[in-house]
């Protein structure tokens, strides 16, 4: 079981998480001197050198050391979890600082050798480290649950860590022996070797593929080529060609993709076997105590949306003047709205966007656009897309690839949101219960995004820019509600099959997608549409199973408290639900995130909560079509 106190494990994928991860591919790229510093990181806040990093990494294998020497005492009495524990928050802090100079870094210059090394030398640290530890789970669980509760009672140093301490008693069943935990430990790499072939195979190894447009230019088919042309380019047939040249690829190794996939999932049944759960949902579930209801409630209540999706396609394929349609005519604006949105202009525009949130949370919001925490502008080497991450005691670090669009607006709006999920989580939780959930993660970014698409819609000027604000949230819900739950749908029959002990095959897996397309769709996309092999190029599937599904219930969360907050009664009401929404922000992940979430007014395990975004869909494809009649 993953252990609280290799809590930078867990902040690593959080910051993989809070991710929009778009794909850029603009032509004028400048390199990094010549963007202003005003629109840079300042790696100043966390170090004020390398020498100063290297510094604390050393004393991270000292502080190593301090923890193994406590094995074979914690049962001592609680003054030895008490040392445990703040060493483990010691090491904690460190791995947040660490990480996030060398990672922040590499992030800004891929292709800079040295500060690849430097992230090497990092993970070398503390993947070592986790070997090293091994042996406390099991340890801390031969005390009885009972008499660690009465040291936690006794022990004021203790009352911080009595939700964690808890957690880890109540998945003991979970939790092998010390030697078990060993063993398992031995086999962590190879968990990770079917994602690492798959990043090789699709990402490294991927080579751009040369084609000609209708208008004779060439252009070359590549993963962010392809993403950008089908939601940019108004050409059908180029759309399609693209599609089908990409698509192409994945055909031609369709069964190396599906032979990864197989081995990935069935090392997590392998796992999840060991452990004792009956499946890998199961697993995955009881990480944060979810009740399986919460996920089969969600799949059977997005399919509710079959009629309003078709009702959006058709609109689209009607107003765009299409005679066939599928997957590569879903995505492109119905307007070609130019509109631009500079980010000196969005600034004040998103920190207006929250008021309603208070002054306090304002304030809060503008300082991380003086503080030098947001990196803005593409850069030579740079990664792509966006992120939000936090470092304890230091703050949010936001990375954008910003170009004066719409989406690098919503973007902005939606990192700043998690970035002030972490600053309420930071200020008021101790540091082993600031880290929340991915459960929850994107509650706040996307109901932010909401508030920001309430302050655009009041200044609108033309309908077409009504019309592209509306379809920008009605892909948002398509792309973050329905394809997610779609994605975890197409995952509980991949693994169903699997744990049944079927080996998956390539046309297995593309009848599966096929199928479970066509309950979400209807006949909005053909049969036979390249799209069909998707499930090959989906990185959550080989990386993170039971990943996606948390995107879906967290914009549900968020739409109902916008919902809530839009309908209050009277201002009373209104200020209660704001303040069980920011309490809930300022929470960290001192409670599961279930409980938190009913807190805050939603209560997941019910319907309401995801038919809420069903008729939200509606509402907004409604007020589509009467401003497309406007046109």
């Amino acid at each position: 079981m993953e252990d609280i106190r290799m809590k930078f494990i867990k902040w690593s994928l959080v910051g993989v998480a809070l991710c929009g991860l778009g794909l850029t591919a603009h032509a004028e790229v400048k390199i990094r001197s010549e963007v202003e510093d005003a629109y840079k990181w300042d790696f100043s806040l966390i170090y004020p050198s390398w020498d100063a990093w290297e510094a604390d990494l050393a004393k991270v294998g000292t502080i190593g050391d301090e923890i193994a020497s406590l094995e074979g005492t914690l049962a001592e009495g609680p003054q030895q979890i008490v040392k445990l524990e703040q060493l483990s928050d010691e090491i904690g802090k460190l791995a947040y600082r660490l990480y996030g100079y060398s990672g922040l870094q590499r992030d800004i210059n891929l292709s800079d050798n040295d500060l690849l090394a430097r992230w090497g030398q990092f993970m070398g640290a503390f993947q070592s480290m986790e070997q090293k530890l091994s042996w406390i789970t099991p340890e801390m669980l031969n005390i009885p649950e009972a008499t660690m509760m009465e040291w936690i009672d006794s022990t004021p140093e203790l009352q911080i860590y009595r939700f964690p301490i808890s957690e880890t008693y109540r998945l003991q069943e979970h939790v092998l022996n010390a030697e078990g935990e060993k063993l398992l430990s031995y086999f962590s790499k190879m968990g990770t070797v079917p994602s690492g072939i798959y990043a090789a195979i699709s990402t490294a190894d991927a080579k751009p593929m040369p084609i000609t447009l209708s208008d004779g230019e060439s252009f070359e088919v590549t993963a962010g080529s392809y993403a950008m042309a089908m939601t940019t380019s108004r050409n059908q047939a180029d759309r399609k060609l693209i599609q089908k040249t990409l698509s192409q690829s994945i055909i031609d190794q369709k069964n190396t993709y599906a032979a990864i996939y197989d081995a990935a999932l069935s090392s997590g049944w392998a796992e999840a076997q060991a452990r004792n759960y009956e499946s890998v949902l199961a697993s995955q579930l009881d990480g944060d105590n979810v009740p399986m209801e919460v996920f089969t409630n969600l799949i059977e209540t997005a399919k509710d949306a079959k009629e309003t999706l078709r009702r959006y396609h058709h609109l689209r394929q009607k107003v765009l003047g299409l005679e066939t349609y599928g997957w590569s005519d879903c995505m492109f604006p119905i307007v070609d709205d130019k509109t631009q949105y500079p980010f000196e202009d969005i600034k004040p525009r998103i920190i207006s966007s929250v008021a309603l949130l208070g002054e306090a949370y304002q304030k809060e919001l503008a300082s991380l656009f003086e503080n030098g925490q947001i990196d803005v502008y593409e850069s030579v080497g740079k990664r792509t897309g966006a992120y939000s991450s936090g470092i304890y005691g230091i703050g949010p670090f936001v990375l954008l690839n910003y170009h004066d669009a719409m989406e690098d607006a919503f973007t902005l709006a939606h990192e700043l949101g998690h970035s002030m999920h972490t600053q309420l989580s930071d200020a008021n939780q101790p540091f082993a219960t600031s880290d929340y959930t991915i459960f929850v993660a994107e509650v706040a970014s996307t109901f932010n995004e909401k508030l920001f698409l309430g302050e655009l819609l009041k200044e609108v000027t033309t309908p077409e820019q009504r019309i592209a604000l509306l379809e920008h949230q009605i892909q948002d819900i398509i792309g973050t509600f329905i394809t997610q739950t779609l994605f975890a749908d197409f995952e509980l029959k991949a693994h169903t099959l699997v744990e049944s002990g079927e080996t998956l095959t390539a046309d297995r897996l593309t009848q599966i997608w096929r199928e479970t397309t066509a309950e979400y769709y209807g006949d909005i996309i053909p049969a036979d549409d390249p799209y069909m092999y998707s499930w090959a190029r989906i990185p959550h599937f080989y990386n993170t199973p039971y990943y996606v599904y948390k995107y879906a219930t967290c914009y549900a969360s968020s739409s109902s408290i916008y919902k809530a907050v839009q309908t209050a009664s009277s201002e009373a009401d209104k200020a209660e639900i704001i303040h069980r929404y920011l309490t809930l922000l300022s929470s960290g992940g001192n409670d599961f995130p279930i409980r938190q979430l009913q807190k805050a007014g939603v209560d997941l395990t019910k319907p309401e909560a995801t038919e809420n975004v069903v008729k939200e869909l509606d509402r907004l494809v409604s007020e589509l079509e009467a401003a497309c009649a406007e046109l």
